[in-house]
C-alpha cells in the first residue's frame, strides 16, 4: 500500500468515525427529546386525572347533598311521629324498629353567667380557673351538690327534648 492509499483509508476512517459520532449525538438528542415528551405525557395524565377526580367529587357532593336533604325530610317526619307519641303518652321516650330506633332525650340544663361582676365578687377559688375564667363544669357540680347556683349565674332549662335517629348496622 502506498502512502496515498494509506492516507485515503485514514481519511475515510476518520470521516466514518465523525459520521458515527454525529449519528450517535443525533440519536441521543432524539432520545432526550422523547424523554421530555414522555414526561409531558405523564404530567398531562396526572392533570387529566386530577380534573376527573374533581368532577367525580363534585358529582358525589351534588348527589350526597340531594340525598342528605331527603334524609333530613324523613328525619323530620320521624321526629314528628315520636313527638306525637310522647305528647299522647309522656312515658314513651323511644321507639324501636327492626332497622333502627327513635329517641327523645332531655338535654342537660345549661348554666350561664349573666352578671360576671357579681359572680366574680362572690365566687370562691374552686369555681375559677387560673386565668380567672369561670369553670362551668365546676359551677355545675357545685350547683348540683348544694342545690343552689352561685350568685351571678342563671340556669337555662332546655325547652324540648333532643331527637336522635339510630340506624342499626347490618
Amino acid at each position: 500500500m502506498n502512502e496515498t492509499s494509506h492516507q485515503f483509508m485514514h481519511d475515510l476512517l476518520e470521516s466514518v468515525e465523525e459520521t458515527e459520532i454525529e449519528r450517535t449525538e443525533v440519536y441521543m438528542s432524539m432520545l432526550v427529546k422523547k424523554v421530555a415528551h414522555m414526561q409531558k405525557q405523564i404530567e398531562s395524565i396526572f392533570k387529566a386525572s386530577d380534573e376527573e377526580v374533581k368532577i367525580i367529587k363534585e358529582f358525589a357532593l351534588t348527589k350526597s347533598t340531594k340525598i342528605q336533604g331527603q334524609i333530613d325530610g324523613i328525619a323530620s317526619i320521624l321526629e314528628s311521629y315520636i313527638r306525637d307519641l310522647n305528647e299522647k303518652d309522656p312515658a314513651i321516650k323511644s321507639v324501636d324498629f327492626k332497622d333502627g330506633s327513635l329517641k327523645l332525650r332531655r338535654s342537660a340544663a345549661k348554666i350561664v353567667i349573666d352578671n360576671m361582676d357579681i359572680f366574680l365578687a362572690n365566687a370562691n377559688d374552686n369555681l375559677l380557673t387560673k386565668t380567672v375564667k369561670p369553670s362551668l363544669t365546676k359551677i355545675k357540680a357545685v350547683a348540683k351538690l348544694s342545690g343552689r347556683l352561685p350568685l351571678g349565674c342563671v340556669k337555662i332549662e332546655p325547652t324540648e327534648d333532643d331527637f336522635s335517629l339510630k340506624i342499626n348496622e347490618v
